[in-house]
């Protein structure tokens, strides 16, 4: 045989091992294109609304069917390479590929899921307030949206019970109890785990988005957390007169709303008092940037929930700016 002969052979060998890999290359891009038509029916669906629903979509959509899918491509992939003979590293590069994704899912899905929601952390604000003679620990914390009581839920108030705050502060979404589970048995012990913290001053809270249940609860099982909605609280504590005033949840949403009720509060408050503003969605502290207010607390926004580099957060659900979605900082005479 001579050696054009063997080389036209050699050739003819690499036709079916180049058109599969062109064929592993056609239905990768196949799901990645079907990925990137689902994704885009979210956006225009309104799943940064934030619609939830969509969410939970967009979360089996990354973390159970795409794994599943690139899984079964890769083992296929694989195989048809071993039967194509196709060259070592052309033939399995795609393989490749495709079982890192599925891995690299499979780990995200673990981090999101069981890692990342239980990495409790603690962030310490200090700032000085000469209405106040002395040191006042407050514990602010928000959208706790416990689902059920596991050992994570404990953990939170047992790391509270160790910062000995003087005064405990909640801005709502207290609990969120998943279908089948019992709303009733879970706030009891919400209010028993509160009952052991027993901070000097005392435990208040406003309404969020997901304690409508609440308001069927008989006053006694509210137990010491004190609900402001719309009203307002004056502490006589060792360092200063605090003075309280929390927004039911409209007025916290929508600032016009809010700021009538502001003032009202304003009109009527001891002029050395240190004013706390406590409303469950941040929105209100707009255009109280010389309002005489010492500190806004506030939640909802979840931080953000998910961030990206360079862009911050996907979605807020508020009309504040990005960078309000987190963290302290003086917006004006308050802080928030």
């Amino acid at each position: 045989m001579t050696q054009r002969s063997l080389q036209s052979e050699s050739e003819l060998n690499r036709v079916p091992g180049l058109v599969w890999f062109f064929c592993q290359a056609f239905l990768l891009l196949g799901v990645f294109c079907w990925v990137a038509l689902r994704m885009r029916g979210f956006l225009a669906e309104g799943i940064l609304g934030p619609d939830f629903a969509l969410i939970h979509q967009a979360y089996d959509l990354f973390f159970a069917t795409l794994p599943l899918v690139l899984s079964v491509l890769t083992v296929g992939f694989a195989a048809g390479s071993l039967c194509f003979r196709v060259g070592r590293w052309r033939g399995f590069l795609i393989p490749l590929l495709t079982g890192f994704l599925t891995l690299d899912l499979v780990v995200l899905r673990y981090y999101v899921t069981h890692v990342e929601p239980e990495r409790l952390v603690v962030r310490y604000h200090e700032f000085e307030a000469p209405k106040l003679s002395g040191p006042l620990r407050i514990v602010h914390l928000t959208d706790t949206h416990i689902p059920y009581w596991d050992a994570y839920a404990y953990r939170v108030f047992e790391t509270i019970r160790e910062l000995e705050p003087d005064l405990i502060l909640h801005t709502g979404d207290y609990m969120h109890t998943l279908p089948g589970g019992d709303f009733r048995a879970d706030w009891a012990e919400l209010i028993r785990v509160l009952s052991t913290l027993d901070p000097k001053y005392g435990i208040f809270g406003v309404f969020g988005d997901t304690d409508f249940a609440i308001h069927q609860l008989p006053m006694e099982a509210r137990g010491p957390l004190v609900l402001l909605s719309s009203t307002d609280y004056l502490l006589e504590t060792a360092v200063g007169v605090i003075h309280l005033h929390g927004l039911n949840l409209n007025q916290s949403r929508e600032p016009e709303w809010g700021h009538r009720s502001i003032r009202a509060w304003l009109e009527n408050s001891p002029d050395p008092a240190f004013r706390i503003l406590m409303g469950h969605a941040p929105d209100v502290a707009m255009g109280l940037e010389d309002a005489p207010i010492d500190l806004i607390l506030a939640g909802h926004t979840h931080g953000g929930q998910v961030r990206l580099p360079f862009y911050g957060p996907l979605v807020i659900d508020s009309e504040v700016p990005r960078a309000w979605a987190r963290g302290f900082r003086s917006i004006g005479r308050p802080h928030l």
